[in-house]
Formats: C-alpha cells, structure tokens, sequence
C-alpha cells in the first residue's frame, strides 16, 4: 500500500514539474512584462522575491493583452466601417448636404426635408448626414431632378432597415428568380437604374426591396 502512494506522488510530482514548465513556456518574453527600471529594482530582490515578482507582472501583462469581448466588438465595428467606406469610395464617395444641395440646385433644408421623407439616400456617420454620389444622374432619361429615377420609390420599401442595410441594396449583386429578363444573373440595383429599367425591371426591383432584411429575401 505505501508503495502504491509513493508511485502516485511521484505520478503527481512529475504533473506539477510538467505543468510548471508549461506556465514558463507560456508566458511573454521578460522584456515584453517590464521596463529596464522594473529589471534594474527586481535585480536587487532575492531569487524567490525576484520570481515572484516577474511571475506577477506577466501574469498582468498576459491578462491585459487578452481579448475581452468589449474590445472583439470594437474591433469587429472598426473593421465593419473601414470596409464600408471603402466600398462607398468605389462607388463615388459622398456628398455633404451643402454639396449636394449645390449640385441638385437646391437648399440644405430642402435636402433634409427629402432625406427624412426618404426621396434621398443617405448614410449617418457620427451624427453628420452624407448622401452617396451614385444616386445623382445627369441623363434625362434615367434623371428625375437630378436624382436616377425610382430612388424614392425604392426607398419607401426599406424604410424599416438601417441607412447601412439601405446602401447595401443598391449596391451588391442581388439574385432575382421572378424576371424572365434577369432570370439566374446577378446584378447591382443602382446599375439597372442607370441604364434605366423597364417597367418589368423595376417592379421586379421593388419585390426585392420588400422582401430585403426578411428571412424570405429572394
């Protein structure tokens, strides 16, 4: 019997060796846990105060550099919003409400009046109001005002998403199955409107845009 505790201590001591070595492997390079004066004073210590003391400022400097699940959401947004505004920079970049008023010839009231009446599409960074440049048209026959026909209409089906989600329609490549004409392919919304939809396509448009943010969306 006591040799059976002996060999279980031994059994016990190598795991504790084993997982001691483990813990050293794991924690950061000495110069990443203390700064030249943190050395210079733990040198003066005794070896067992000197251990503890570098076992205790990795361990916090090991804690801090953990991801905590605030910090994965901040980054997760960040990363979100540079990638927005680089597919908005591919598509035009925005307007301010003073510089697409002065292009649509118009007021900033004026502006504000068709963004909050969603004739206008707009995006809200920081508490600011911009509007994507792809939906001002010159062409009289894909033109209304100013603004590519059918802009308000469409608007008017997502008034229940986000002004993200909103500029998402427009400009990623939906699939629609009910249109004889673009049976199968994928195409952008804000192209169609350019090149200006028949009447087929654009109803088949405004299917999408009901359907868009739902579980049914096809």
């Amino acid at each position: 019997m006591s040799n059976q505790v002996i060999k279980e201590s031994d059994s016990y001591s190598d795991l504790a060796e084993a997982r001691f070595h483990n813990v050293l492997k794991d924690m950061p390079n000495l110069g990443q846990c203390m700064n030249k004066t943190d050395v210079k004073n733990a040198l003066k210590l005794s070896d067992d105060q000197f251990l503890f003391d570098v076992l205790t400022k990795c361990i916090q400097h090991k804690s801090t550099q953990k991801m905590t699940l605030e910090k994965k959401q901040l980054l997760n947004r960040a990363k979100a919003r540079a990638k927005l505004f680089d597919n908005i920079q591919q598509n035009g970049g925005l307007l301010s409400s003073a510089e697409i008023a002065s292009v649509l010839g118009v007021s900033k009231v004026t502006i504000k009046k068709r963004k909050d009446a969603l004739k206008l599409l707009a995006l809200e960074f920081d508490g600011e109001f911009f509007y994507p440049s792809f939906q001002i048209a010159q062409d009289s026959n894909s033109s209304q005002s100013g603004v590519l026909k059918g802009i308000d209409q469409i608007l008017l089906h997502l008034s229940k998403i986000s002004d993200v989600m909103r500029y998402s329609f427009f400009v990623d490549e939906q699939k629609t199955f009910r249109s004889s004409i673009l049976e199968n392919e994928k195409v952008r919304v804000i192209d169609m409107l350019k090149e200006g939809a028949s009447d087929d396509v654009f109803h088949e448009i405004l299917r999408l845009a009901k359907l868009y943010g739902t579980q049914d969306a096809a």
